[in-house]
């Protein structure tokens, strides 16, 4: 391509246009459509030392192995996607003292159309059964702080579904809509002693304007209500008012505020009504040109514990930061911590994650990680604990297959 004569480049400078480039982009090529298939197998060893241990015959330092078959399926169209993954997974407890295989079979599916052109409704659904223990499922979705109730193994089932609408109502506003339902606990008589289990729903709308080039007003409304096997029937309903602000070229901020109206019941007793202060604030710094991403977030808010059914305000703290300094390699990073005002009195839980990837093909990488996980609760029938680990990870893909 040829390059633009310096009267030419003053002439449309001077017009407010840009001057042509030497080379101009390719456009981006199209989306694959019809359906893919794809295949992965994920190995993970780790050693996890626990205080104090879980009890007989499980030591306090364990060697796992975990097997992860993997399997997805997606459909791809013009107006409407599909996909769905299903991931057994295989668990060796400790190599050196256990023979038995702990299995966790999950899954998710979902879809997401195009209603209208600026309007789109998507479901999404996951579920989990089978044996694990509480620490693993907190360490595999750490973004959902909730009370750990035993280190012991527990036959546990969960399950959730949302289905959400959004769209824009006119160039500067836009609008969701999102409503579900989730199942979590025990799964069978046994194990709801040790996790009771809680069944729920969840409802959520948003407001979303740009107020200014720099500034994003954002307004939620939200409820959710849960009911135990133990009867213990909760809610929450709140107001929330979020205010974005872009400070410079890779960098966010938001602060909001809020209220909170919850509701408690207990077997055999009367419906206790309380209000609670809501806020968040937080900062996010993404940064292509570095390749570097970080995040750092505070919630003010309140929760129902899986542990009692009660409604507990809390404190959320969270941080998160990835760096690929080259395309074969990431560094990851989490911390996160969590302050909840129960009964007895403050309890306290926290996490950390760190780990290194090195990824020498599209489907083949390496993983190296260390991570913890704590809690401290004055309740005598809740665990406090310490667990720290080590972990190599590596995962094996085929290539998509389309037929």
């Amino acid at each position: 391509m040829g390059v633009a004569s310096p009267l030419a480049v003053a002439l449309l400078a001077a017009l407010g246009a840009a001057p042509p480039a030497d080379d101009a982009p390719a456009p981006a090529p199209p989306v694959p459509q019809g359906p893919a298939l794809d295949a992965a197998l994920l190995l993970d060893g780790r050693t996890r030392d626990l205080s104090p241990p879980p009890g007989p015959p499980v030591p306090g330092t364990t060697t796992e192995v975990i097997v992860h078959p993997r399997v997805s399926l997606a459909v791809t169209s013009s107006d409407l996607d599909l996909h769905g993954t299903y991931e057994p997974r295989f668990r060796s407890q400790d190599v050196a003292t256990q023979s038995r295989v702990l299995v966790l079979h999950t899954g998710e599916a979902g879809g997401r159309a195009r209603i209208a052109p600026a309007w789109t409704l998507s479901l999404t659904a996951t579920g989990a059964r089978g044996t694990t223990d509480l620490i693993s499922e907190a360490t595999r979705t750490p973004d959902q702080a909730q009370t750990i109730t035993t280190t012991r193994l527990l036959e546990y089932v969960a399950g959730r579904a949302d289905l959400r609408l959004e769209g824009a109502l006119d160039p500067r506003t836009t609008w969701t809509l999102v409503a579900g339902g989730y199942i979590e606990g025990g799964a069978d008589p046994a194990s709801r002693a040790l996790l009771p289990l809680g069944r729920g729903f969840r409802a959520e709308t948003f407001l979303d304007r740009d107020a200014t080039r720099l500034d994003r007003l954002s307004l939620r409304l939200s409820a959710t209500g849960a009911r135990f096997s133990d009867d213990t029937t909760s809610g929450i309903a709140g107001l929330m008012a979020t205010w974005r602000r872009t400070l410079g070229p890779t960098l966010e901020s938001w602060l909001g505020a809020g209220a909170l109206i919850t509701a408690e019941q207990l077997a055999g007793a009367s419906l206790h009504y309380r209000a609670y202060p809501a806020a968040e604030a937080g900062l996010s710094h993404p940064d292509a040109r570095l390749h570097l991403t970080e995040r750092i977030a505070a919630v003010l808010g309140a929760i129902v514990d899986r542990a009692s059914g009660d409604v507990i305000q809390q404190l959320d703290l969270g941080a998160t930061a990835s760096w690929t300094p080259r395309p074969q390699w990431a560094l990851t990073g989490r911390a996160a911590g969590a302050l909840g005002r129960q009964p007895a009195g403050l309890s306290r839980r926290g996490g950390f994650d760190l780990r290194v990837d090195y990824s020498p093909t599209e489907t083949v990488s390496f993983g190296l990680g260390g991570y913890g996980q704590w809690q401290r609760t004055p309740e005598p029938t809740l665990p406090s604990f310490q667990e720290l680990g080590i972990y190599l990870a590596a995962r094996f893909a085929t290539p998509t297959y389309r037929p």
